[in-house]
Protein backbone atom coordinates (compact mmCIF):
# COMPACT_ATOMS: atom_id res chain seq x y z
CA UNK A 1 0.00 0.00 0.00
CA UNK A 2 1.51 3.33 -1.05
CA UNK A 3 1.20 6.72 0.65
CA UNK A 4 -1.82 7.72 -1.43
CA UNK A 5 -3.65 4.51 -0.49
CA UNK A 6 -2.90 5.13 3.18
CA UNK A 7 -4.18 8.70 2.87
CA UNK A 8 -7.42 7.56 1.23
CA UNK A 9 -8.04 4.95 3.92
CA UNK A 10 -7.18 7.41 6.71
CA UNK A 11 -9.47 10.04 5.18
CA UNK A 12 -12.32 7.52 5.03
CA UNK A 13 -11.75 6.35 8.60
CA UNK A 14 -11.68 9.88 9.99
CA UNK A 15 -14.81 10.92 8.11
CA UNK A 16 -16.59 7.71 9.04
CA UNK A 17 -16.18 8.57 12.71
CA UNK A 18 -16.24 12.37 12.73
CA UNK A 19 -19.00 12.96 10.21
CA UNK A 20 -20.85 9.69 10.32
CA UNK A 21 -24.32 10.00 8.76
CA UNK A 22 -27.22 9.10 11.05
CA UNK A 23 -27.82 5.95 8.98
CA UNK A 24 -25.20 3.29 8.22
CA UNK A 25 -25.37 0.61 5.56
CA UNK A 26 -23.00 -2.30 5.30
CA UNK A 27 -24.39 -3.91 2.12
CA UNK A 28 -23.17 -7.03 0.42
CA UNK A 29 -21.90 -6.58 -3.06
CA UNK A 30 -24.84 -5.52 -5.21
CA UNK A 31 -23.64 -7.57 -8.13
CA UNK A 32 -23.40 -10.68 -5.96
CA UNK A 33 -26.88 -10.04 -4.58
CA UNK A 34 -28.39 -9.63 -8.04
CA UNK A 35 -26.62 -12.77 -9.28
CA UNK A 36 -27.98 -14.72 -6.32
CA UNK A 37 -31.46 -13.41 -7.05
CA UNK A 38 -31.28 -14.62 -10.66
CA UNK A 39 -30.07 -18.07 -9.59
CA UNK A 40 -32.53 -18.72 -6.80
CA UNK A 41 -35.42 -16.36 -7.72
CA UNK A 42 -36.10 -15.94 -4.05
CA UNK A 43 -36.70 -12.70 -2.19
CA UNK A 44 -33.90 -11.53 0.06
CA UNK A 45 -34.22 -12.07 3.79
CA UNK A 46 -35.01 -9.20 6.14
CA UNK A 47 -32.08 -8.37 8.36
CA UNK A 48 -32.99 -6.63 11.61
CA UNK A 49 -29.44 -5.42 12.18
CA UNK A 50 -29.12 -3.51 8.88
CA UNK A 51 -29.59 0.23 8.87
CA UNK A 52 -29.54 2.09 5.58
CA UNK A 53 -26.83 4.62 4.77
CA UNK A 54 -29.07 6.35 2.40
CA UNK A 55 -31.09 9.44 2.74
CA UNK A 56 -33.01 10.71 -0.19
CA UNK A 57 -36.14 11.76 -1.74
CA UNK A 58 -36.98 8.58 -3.51
CA UNK A 59 -35.85 5.25 -4.40
CA UNK A 60 -31.87 3.48 -6.13
CA UNK A 61 -28.56 0.93 -7.61
CA UNK A 62 -25.95 -0.21 -10.10
CA UNK A 63 -27.57 0.49 -13.45
CA UNK A 64 -31.03 0.93 -11.92
CA UNK A 65 -33.66 1.88 -14.49
CA UNK A 66 -33.98 5.39 -15.90
CA UNK A 67 -37.55 6.64 -16.19
CA UNK A 68 -38.50 8.49 -19.35
CA UNK A 69 -41.44 9.62 -21.41
CA UNK A 70 -43.12 6.61 -23.06
CA UNK A 71 -42.82 5.95 -26.75
CA UNK A 72 -45.89 6.72 -28.83
CA UNK A 73 -47.36 3.47 -30.24
CA UNK A 74 -48.10 3.18 -33.93
CA UNK A 75 -51.60 4.09 -35.06
CA UNK A 76 -53.91 1.14 -34.52
CA UNK A 77 -51.31 -0.82 -32.54
CA UNK A 78 -52.62 -1.90 -29.12
CA UNK A 79 -50.45 -1.00 -26.17
CA UNK A 80 -49.56 -3.73 -23.62
CA UNK A 81 -50.87 -1.37 -20.94
CA UNK A 82 -54.31 -0.78 -22.52
CA UNK A 83 -57.09 -1.49 -20.05
CA UNK A 84 -54.76 -1.53 -17.05
CA UNK A 85 -56.70 -0.26 -14.04
CA UNK A 86 -53.89 1.15 -11.94
CA UNK A 87 -53.98 1.86 -8.22
CA UNK A 88 -55.06 5.22 -6.86
CA UNK A 89 -52.31 7.55 -5.63
CA UNK A 90 -52.57 8.86 -2.06
CA UNK A 91 -50.61 12.04 -1.39
CA UNK A 92 -49.15 12.80 2.05
CA UNK A 93 -47.95 16.36 2.50
CA UNK A 94 -46.79 18.27 -0.55
CA UNK A 95 -44.64 15.63 -2.28
CA UNK A 96 -44.84 12.13 -0.80
CA UNK A 97 -47.01 9.75 -2.86
CA UNK A 98 -48.01 6.15 -2.16
CA UNK A 99 -50.05 3.40 -3.75
CA UNK A 100 -51.15 0.07 -2.30
CA UNK A 101 -52.61 -1.15 0.96
CA UNK A 102 -54.13 -2.26 3.20
CA UNK A 103 -50.95 -2.85 5.24
CA UNK A 104 -48.08 -2.16 2.83
CA UNK A 105 -47.60 0.92 0.67
CA UNK A 106 -45.24 1.69 -2.23
CA UNK A 107 -43.67 5.15 -2.67
CA UNK A 108 -44.33 5.57 -6.39
CA UNK A 109 -46.90 6.61 -8.94
CA UNK A 110 -48.55 3.79 -10.91
CA UNK A 111 -47.19 4.95 -14.29
CA UNK A 112 -43.61 5.71 -13.16
CA UNK A 113 -42.01 2.51 -14.51
CA UNK A 114 -40.61 1.36 -17.84
CA UNK A 115 -39.48 -2.10 -18.84
CA UNK A 116 -35.77 -2.54 -18.13
CA UNK A 117 -33.37 -5.47 -17.68
CA UNK A 118 -32.10 -3.81 -14.51
CA UNK A 119 -33.76 -3.00 -11.20
CA UNK A 120 -35.84 -0.09 -10.00
CA UNK A 121 -35.57 0.97 -6.36
CA UNK A 122 -38.81 1.03 -4.44
CA UNK A 123 -39.42 2.37 -0.92
CA UNK A 124 -42.04 0.18 0.75
CA UNK A 125 -43.75 1.03 4.05
CA UNK A 126 -45.16 -1.83 6.14
CA UNK A 127 -47.88 -0.78 8.59
CA UNK A 128 -47.78 -2.48 11.03
CA UNK A 129 -44.09 -3.26 10.76
CA UNK A 130 -42.69 -6.79 10.68
CA UNK A 131 -41.49 -8.22 13.99
CA UNK A 132 -37.80 -8.99 14.53
CA UNK A 133 -36.92 -12.24 12.80
CA UNK A 134 -39.75 -12.09 10.28
CA UNK A 135 -39.00 -12.05 6.55
CA UNK A 136 -40.29 -9.25 4.34
CA UNK A 137 -40.63 -9.67 0.59
CA UNK A 138 -41.71 -7.75 -2.49
CA UNK A 139 -42.45 -9.21 -5.94
CA UNK A 140 -44.25 -8.35 -9.17
CA UNK A 141 -46.66 -10.42 -11.30
CA UNK A 142 -47.66 -9.47 -14.84
CA UNK A 143 -51.42 -9.71 -15.16
CA UNK A 144 -52.57 -11.99 -17.95
CA UNK A 145 -49.37 -13.79 -19.05
CA UNK A 146 -48.52 -14.57 -15.43
CA UNK A 147 -44.83 -13.59 -15.41
CA UNK A 148 -43.48 -13.61 -11.83
CA UNK A 149 -40.42 -11.52 -10.89
CA UNK A 150 -39.15 -11.63 -7.28
CA UNK A 151 -37.85 -8.38 -5.80
CA UNK A 152 -34.82 -8.18 -3.55
CA UNK A 153 -34.31 -6.50 -0.20
CA UNK A 154 -31.80 -3.65 -0.19
CA UNK A 155 -31.88 -2.02 3.25
CA UNK A 156 -33.93 -0.49 6.07
CA UNK A 157 -34.64 3.23 5.94
CA UNK A 158 -35.09 5.97 8.52
CA UNK A 159 -37.92 8.24 7.29
CA UNK A 160 -36.69 11.16 9.40
CA UNK A 161 -33.68 11.39 7.07
CA UNK A 162 -35.60 11.43 3.78
CA UNK A 163 -35.95 14.86 2.16
CA UNK A 164 -37.16 16.43 -1.06
CA UNK A 165 -35.08 19.58 -1.20
CA UNK A 166 -35.32 20.90 2.35
CA UNK A 167 -38.73 19.36 3.02
CA UNK A 168 -38.72 16.11 5.03
CA UNK A 169 -40.85 13.06 4.32
CA UNK A 170 -44.15 12.94 6.24
CA UNK A 171 -44.22 11.19 9.60
CA UNK A 172 -46.09 8.05 8.63
CA UNK A 173 -46.13 4.98 10.91
CA UNK A 174 -44.68 1.56 10.21
CA UNK A 175 -41.39 0.14 8.97
CA UNK A 176 -39.74 1.68 5.91
CA UNK A 177 -37.56 -0.45 3.60
CA UNK A 178 -35.84 -0.18 0.25
CA UNK A 179 -36.37 -2.97 -2.30
CA UNK A 180 -35.11 -3.57 -5.82
CA UNK A 181 -37.71 -4.62 -8.37
CA UNK A 182 -37.36 -5.50 -12.05
CA UNK A 183 -40.00 -5.18 -14.77
CA UNK A 184 -38.54 -7.01 -17.81
CA UNK A 185 -41.41 -6.35 -20.23
CA UNK A 186 -44.19 -3.75 -20.61
CA UNK A 187 -47.66 -4.47 -19.33
CA UNK A 188 -49.98 -4.35 -16.36
CA UNK A 189 -48.17 -5.54 -13.23
CA UNK A 190 -49.30 -6.21 -9.68
CA UNK A 191 -46.83 -5.36 -6.92
CA UNK A 192 -47.13 -7.44 -3.74
CA UNK A 193 -45.53 -6.98 -0.33
CA UNK A 194 -45.53 -9.80 2.20
CA UNK A 195 -44.40 -10.70 5.73
CA UNK A 196 -43.30 -14.33 6.12
CA UNK A 197 -44.95 -15.10 2.78
CA UNK A 198 -48.34 -13.61 3.73
CA UNK A 199 -49.38 -10.78 1.41
CA UNK A 200 -50.16 -7.61 3.34
CA UNK A 201 -50.37 -5.06 0.53
CA UNK A 202 -50.75 -4.89 -3.26
CA UNK A 203 -50.81 -2.25 -5.99
CA UNK A 204 -51.33 -2.34 -9.76
CA UNK A 205 -48.92 -0.38 -11.97
CA UNK A 206 -48.63 0.24 -15.70
CA UNK A 207 -45.15 -0.49 -17.06
CA UNK A 208 -44.31 1.22 -20.34
CA UNK A 209 -41.91 0.25 -23.11
CA UNK A 210 -38.19 0.70 -22.62
CA UNK A 211 -36.73 3.93 -23.99
CA UNK A 212 -33.39 5.66 -24.14
CA UNK A 213 -31.93 6.89 -20.87
CA UNK A 214 -32.39 10.54 -20.00
CA UNK A 215 -31.09 12.49 -17.02
CA UNK A 216 -32.95 15.39 -15.39
CA UNK A 217 -31.32 18.77 -15.99
CA UNK A 218 -30.30 20.84 -12.97
CA UNK A 219 -28.02 20.93 -9.95
CA UNK A 220 -28.17 17.90 -7.65
CA UNK A 221 -26.66 17.41 -4.19
CA UNK A 222 -26.21 14.22 -2.18
CA UNK A 223 -28.66 14.23 0.73
CA UNK A 224 -26.07 12.79 3.12
CA UNK A 225 -22.43 11.80 2.82
CA UNK A 226 -21.61 8.20 2.04
CA UNK A 227 -19.66 6.77 4.98
CA UNK A 228 -16.00 7.67 4.46
CA UNK A 229 -16.71 10.02 1.55
CA UNK A 230 -17.52 13.76 1.33
CA UNK A 231 -20.79 15.36 0.32
CA UNK A 232 -20.85 16.36 -3.33
CA UNK A 233 -23.01 18.05 -5.95
CA UNK A 234 -22.94 18.42 -9.71
CA UNK A 235 -24.68 20.50 -12.36
CA UNK A 236 -26.18 18.53 -15.24
CA UNK A 237 -26.99 20.56 -18.36
CA UNK A 238 -27.98 17.80 -20.79
CA UNK A 239 -30.66 15.08 -20.76
CA UNK A 240 -28.56 12.66 -22.84
CA UNK A 241 -24.87 12.15 -23.59
CA UNK A 242 -23.54 10.39 -26.70
CA UNK A 243 -19.97 10.57 -25.41
CA UNK A 244 -18.26 11.43 -22.14
CA UNK A 245 -19.42 14.87 -20.95
CA UNK A 246 -17.79 17.28 -18.51
CA UNK A 247 -19.87 18.75 -15.66
CA UNK A 248 -19.31 21.26 -12.87
CA UNK A 249 -19.03 19.57 -9.48
CA UNK A 250 -18.20 20.39 -5.86
CA UNK A 251 -17.41 18.53 -2.62
CA UNK A 252 -17.37 19.36 1.09
CA UNK A 253 -17.34 17.58 4.45
CA UNK A 254 -20.76 16.99 5.99
CA UNK A 255 -21.75 19.45 8.73
CA UNK A 256 -23.30 19.26 12.16
CA UNK A 257 -26.83 19.09 10.68
CA UNK A 258 -26.15 15.43 9.86
CA UNK A 259 -26.80 15.98 6.16
CA UNK A 260 -25.20 17.74 3.21
CA UNK A 261 -27.04 21.02 3.73
CA UNK A 262 -24.28 22.06 6.12
CA UNK A 263 -20.51 21.71 6.01
CA UNK A 264 -17.40 21.69 8.21
CA UNK A 265 -14.97 22.42 5.38
CA UNK A 266 -14.58 24.64 2.35
CA UNK A 267 -16.55 23.86 -0.80
CA UNK A 268 -14.01 22.46 -3.27
CA UNK A 269 -14.58 22.70 -7.05
CA UNK A 270 -14.11 19.33 -8.74
CA UNK A 271 -13.66 17.84 -12.18
CA UNK A 272 -16.82 15.87 -13.00
CA UNK A 273 -17.58 13.52 -15.90
CA UNK A 274 -20.80 11.89 -17.12
CA UNK A 275 -19.84 8.57 -18.71
CA UNK A 276 -22.39 6.63 -20.85
CA UNK A 277 -22.71 2.92 -20.02
CA UNK A 278 -23.45 0.02 -22.35
CA UNK A 279 -26.86 -0.50 -20.69
CA UNK A 280 -27.94 3.04 -21.74
CA UNK A 281 -27.35 4.43 -18.25
CA UNK A 282 -24.73 6.88 -17.02
CA UNK A 283 -21.96 6.99 -14.42
CA UNK A 284 -20.93 10.15 -12.58
CA UNK A 285 -17.16 10.22 -12.03
CA UNK A 286 -15.59 12.79 -9.69
CA UNK A 287 -11.92 13.40 -8.91
CA UNK A 288 -11.45 14.63 -5.32
CA UNK A 289 -8.01 16.19 -4.68
CA UNK A 290 -6.02 14.80 -1.75
CA UNK A 291 -3.42 16.62 0.34
CA UNK A 292 -0.71 14.59 -1.40
CA UNK A 293 -1.61 16.20 -4.70
CA UNK A 294 -3.17 13.00 -6.02
CA UNK A 295 -6.87 12.52 -6.80
CA UNK A 296 -9.36 10.13 -5.20
CA UNK A 297 -12.08 8.91 -7.59
CA UNK A 298 -15.76 8.74 -6.66
CA UNK A 299 -17.88 6.81 -9.17
CA UNK A 300 -21.68 6.65 -8.95
CA UNK A 301 -24.01 4.74 -11.29
CA UNK A 302 -26.90 7.17 -11.83
CA UNK A 303 -30.55 6.57 -12.51
CA UNK A 304 -33.59 8.76 -12.61
CA UNK A 305 -35.90 8.51 -9.60
CA UNK A 306 -39.11 10.45 -10.05
CA UNK A 307 -38.08 14.01 -10.79
CA UNK A 308 -34.74 13.59 -9.07
CA UNK A 309 -31.71 11.30 -9.17
CA UNK A 310 -30.42 8.35 -7.24
CA UNK A 311 -27.65 5.84 -7.73
CA UNK A 312 -25.10 3.53 -6.20
CA UNK A 313 -21.53 4.42 -5.25
CA UNK A 314 -19.39 1.93 -7.15
CA UNK A 315 -16.33 3.38 -5.40
CA UNK A 316 -17.79 2.85 -1.90
CA UNK A 317 -18.94 -0.78 -1.70
CA UNK A 318 -22.07 -0.10 -3.78
CA UNK A 319 -23.61 2.11 -1.11
CA UNK A 320 -26.93 3.63 -2.28
CA UNK A 321 -26.84 7.38 -2.97
CA UNK A 322 -29.76 9.81 -3.13
CA UNK A 323 -29.68 13.29 -4.63
CA UNK A 324 -31.92 16.26 -4.08
CA UNK A 325 -32.37 19.16 -6.53
CA UNK A 326 -31.00 22.50 -5.33
CA UNK A 327 -30.92 25.99 -6.90
CA UNK A 328 -27.21 26.46 -6.11
CA UNK A 329 -24.38 24.92 -4.10
CA UNK A 330 -24.34 26.86 -0.85
CA UNK A 331 -24.16 24.59 2.24
CA UNK A 332 -24.15 26.42 5.55
CA UNK A 333 -20.79 26.41 7.35
CA UNK A 334 -21.19 24.81 10.80
CA UNK A 335 -17.86 24.21 12.54
CA UNK A 336 -17.69 21.31 14.97
CA UNK A 337 -18.23 22.24 18.60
Amino acid sequence: MNDDDVEVELRRAIRAEAYRPPMILRPESLRARLAAETASRRSSTWRAALVAALVGAVAVVVAVSVSQLPRTPSVGQPSPTDGCEVSTVVRHGSWWKEIGGPNAFFNTEPDAFHAEPNNWLLITRFQPDASPGQDIQVWADRLGPGDHVPGSYNSAMDPTNIFHGSEPAPRLPGGWYLFEQRFPVPGCWRLSAAIDGRVVGTATVSVGARISARLPVGTYMTTTAIAGEPCFAFKNEHATYEDVGRVQAWSWDQGESGDCQSRTSDVIPLTGLIVPREDSGYDLVLSVPLMSGQDHEIRVALHRSGGSLAGVALSAENAPVFFTPIPAVDPTFEPRQ
